[in-house]
């Protein structure tokens, strides 16, 4: 099979099983559900869109100046107009191909600005990283604050149902136990010999080591924790602003869109386009902490989903033609 037909097979079945999921949703919901998710998104506040969809816009142009200044240490400092578009070109690459996207912009940036692929990838990953982290904080914050109402939820929905089950099945509990212990053991050992054994893996862990090198030895790291700290208060205005958007979750607090950002951010580990299908699932379930029907919480969900994922679409298609225009300028003006 060669490498196009690969590609195209790859895209079919991501898209395929995002779709698959929204239609899974939907054929469990009850006409009344569907209902209110149509009148929500029919009466959503354009002017609001419009506000969350700049929100986001911003966002991606904090990442840009936050990747510049990670990129100082190993010696490079591309334009920032050159940055805040490979980007949005890497997250339009995501659209297409998931997890594509951090190999797209270190592309884009080794065309116009001549960095070395291997160098920006370093920055990359590692940064994906560190925001890794600064999510795994949100999430600690989230739980701190609204344990209660997490806890009530996990124990109606996971908690008690599983004592039954345990209660019900007797001792073979603790074969279940002892099964899932003997399981996790044996992949622990197969995934070290994986990794001791696999080049690629050993050069991925290289530029990782790389990038975090360059963290590590930032000039400026108040600037760099700045915009991490922009990028993500942005991140959770947009999310707020998004649920203002909808009548039905407009009088819900900013602690809704801190829940919204702790786990929504978990549909887009699926391999789907831009978490379609995972996110969605997700966001009904976490406004339910908060009282708010599915149907009105998927509607929350495709309203949040779609502005960001068009806020995407047009900047990384602006930036496709922009790009060219810019630097054939800056190249002529090299040459007088």
């Amino acid at each position: 099979m060669n490498k196009t037909a690969k590609s195209v097979i790859q895209f079919a079945v991501f898209l395929a099983l995002g779709f698959g999921i929204v239609w899974y949703i939907f054929h469990n919901m009850t006409d009344e559900q569907i209902a209110q998710c149509k009148n929500a998104l029919l009466n959503a506040n354009p002017l609001l869109i419009a506000v969350a969809f700049f929100l986001g816009l911003i966002a991606h142009f904090i990442r840009a100046l936050r990747w510049q200044i990670i990129m100082e240490p190993i010696g490079y400092k591309p334009t920032i107009t050159n940055t805040y578009a490979a980007t949005l070109i890497g997250y339009i690459a995501n659209l297409a191909f998931p997890k594509l996207g951090e190999v797209t912009r270190c592309g884009v940036l080794t065309k116009y600005e001549n960095i070395p692929f291997e160098k920006s990838f370093g920055t990359v990953i590692a940064e994906r990283l560190f925001d890794t982290l600064c999510w795994l904080l949100i999430v600690a914050i989230t739980v701190l604050i609204e344990f209660n109402r997490l806890y009530a939820y996990f124990k109606a929905t996971v908690l008690d149902w599983a004592i039954n089950k345990f209660n019900a099945a007797g001792s073979i509990k603790w074969l279940i136990i002892a099964a899932l212990l003997l399981g996790a053991a044996i992949g622990f050992v197969v995934i070290k010999k994986i990794i001791s054994k696999n080049n690629k893996i050993k050069s991925f862990v290289d530029g990782l080591t790389s990038g975090l090198t360059a963290i590590i030895t930032l000039k400026r790291k108040g600037l760099f924790l700045l915009y991490t700290t922009l990028l993500w208060t942005t991140y959770l205005s947009a999310q707020y602003v998004g649920l203002l958007c909808v009548h039905e979750t407009a009088h819900l607090s900013i602690l809704a869109a801190l829940s919204c950002i702790a786990f929504g951010t978990l549909g887009f580990v699926l391999p789907t386009q831009g978490g379609l299908g995972g996110y969605h699932v997700i966001i009904p379930q976490v406004l339910k902490l908060y009282n708010i029907p599915e149907g009105i919480g998927l509607a929350s969900a495709w309203v949040n989903w779609g502005i960001g994922q068009i806020a995407i679409l047009i900047g990384g298609f602006l930036s496709f033609i922009i790009l060219p225009i810019i630097n054939k300028n800056k190249k002529n003006e090299q040459h007088i």
